[in-house]
Order: structure tokens, then C-alpha cells, then sequence
């Protein structure tokens, strides 16, 4: 990261961490720092731009992005290692007010 955020989020994923930043009102990206060349990289842009903190949850080599972003939707993005970008999962039916205990609840039968 070179330059100053507003915001972050981050998780850990593969050996790696990757972090959800925000640098001003209208830019959103994810980053990745790798350990062993101590360095990182900007990997992808995202679809949305949220407020404060999302939620971020990596699962099954998936990165999970939930949060409120400026259109004022809870919504669910995924970003895949090497696709460039978050992509647009689905909008939520209801807003998450705890996000953290909704995103690990194990999924309905």
C-alpha cells in the first residue's frame, strides 16, 4: 500500500493478506501482501464503494466482501485470485446490522 486510506479491512488467505482499502469517497481496492517478498500489490478494484468498514470472509479460496456501500443496499461482492476485480454477488433482502455473526452463521438446510 503507497498511499493513505480512509479505511481497511482486511483477511487472510493462501499464506497471504489482503486488505480492502479505501482513499477517498469514490475508489475502493484490495491489495495483497505477500510475506515472503515482503511487498504489496494492488489486485483488483471493486465494484462498490462502501462505508466504513465491509466485512471481509475468505472462504473456500474466495474472498467475501458484505457491506453497505453508497447506494445504501447491504450487498455481497467475491473477489477470485487473478480475475482483476470484485464481482457483484447479490444485493441482501435485509440489512446486516451484525454483520460479523450473519457472515460466519452456518448456511440454512
Amino acid at each position: 500500500m503507497t498511499t493513505n486510506q480512509a479505511y481497511v479491512a482486511a483477511t487472510f488467505l493462501k499464506g497471504k493478506i489482503y486488505a480492502v482499502r479505501k482513499i477517498h469517497y469514490s475508489f475502493q481496492y484490495i491489495d495483497c501482501f505477500d510475506p515472503r517478498e515482503m511487498s504489496w500489490t494492488e489486485v483488483a478494484s471493486m465494484a462498490r464503494t462502501y462505508f466504513d468498514y465491509p466485512l471481509v470472509v475468505p472462504h473456500m479460496n474466495k474472498i467475501y466482501i458484505i457491506g453497505e456501500p453508497r447506494d445504501g443496499i447491504d450487498t455481497i461482492e467475491v473477489y477470485e485470485d487473478g480475475k482483476g476485480c470484485a464481482t457483484h454477488l447479490e444485493n441482501l433482502a435485509f440489512p446486516l446490522c451484525a454483520r460479523g455473526l450473519v457472515a460466519l452463521a452456518p448456511a440454512p438446510h
